[in-house]
């Protein structure tokens, strides 16, 4: 019992000492802007449901509607993006993919 009891003790003042190991957002950010892959929207399969605009978790993806055309604009911000691809699973024609950079 006291050499358990002496080993927990010294993991835990060990434990005090050491850096945290959780992450905050912006780490998190920075890891994957590092594996950054590039967001490619093909036009022609496109429906413009916006799934991926409203399943977006940070708000990277928009569509600029342009009244003297009958196309839409779309807009990436790579800055906001966590890679986490649910734009891509939310698509229901497989318009979003992503490519290396």
């Amino acid at each position: 019992m006291g050499i358990s009891f002496i080993s927990e003790l010294w993991l835990g003042v060990k434990c005090c000492f050491q850096k945290p190991v959780t992450l905050n957002k912006r780490t998190i950010l920075e890891n994957a802007q590092k594996n950054c892959s590039k967001l490619c929207i093909d036009a022609n399969k496109c429906i413009k449901c916006k799934s991926c605009v409203y399943i977006c978790p940070n708000k990277c993806i928009q569509i600029i509607d342009i009244k003297n055309q009958d196309t839409q604009h779309f807009t990436w911000n790579k800055t906001k993006c966590a890679n986490c691809r649910l734009c891509e699973k939310s698509c229901p024609k497989g318009a979003i993919s992503w490519t290396r950079d």
